[in-house]
């Protein structure tokens, strides 16, 4: 073992848990450690409140791709119902018919009304 690992390996014997978690130093730091919990309570928060917000995405993506299918499909139904040949075949019991004629322009003169 050479020079970097010696060292560490040295430092790894010397180390006495006691003198770290004396109670002294804990009270000492004890407004970190209060911080530190803050900040875990926080990030857990977050982390929470961020899945259940792309979970509500997700849903809401489902919702909006079915709702975009029934658009289409009542669009292309409301297309295929007001063609022309079948509003024809709609109307042909209630006796109406189609023009054969194009339409007329009336055209009323400036006394007549």
């Amino acid at each position: 073992m050479n020079g970097p690992v010696k060292h560490i390996m040295t430092s790894f014997r010397n180390f006495k848990i006691d003198e770290i978690l004396s109670l002294e130093i804990i009270l000492r730091n004890l407004g970190y450690f209060l911080f530190l919990a803050v900040l875990l309570f926080i990030y857990i928060g977050n982390t929470h409140y961020s899945e259940k917000t792309i979970r509500k995405i997700d849903r809401m993506k489902h919702v909006l791709r079915e709702e975009r299918w029934q658009y289409m499909t009542a669009k292309n139904e409301l297309m295929f119902n007001t063609k022309q040949t079948e509003l024809a075949e709609k109307v042909k019991n209630t006796g109406l018919r189609e023009l054969n004629n194009p339409p007329q322009k009336i055209v009323i003169e400036k006394g007549e009304y």
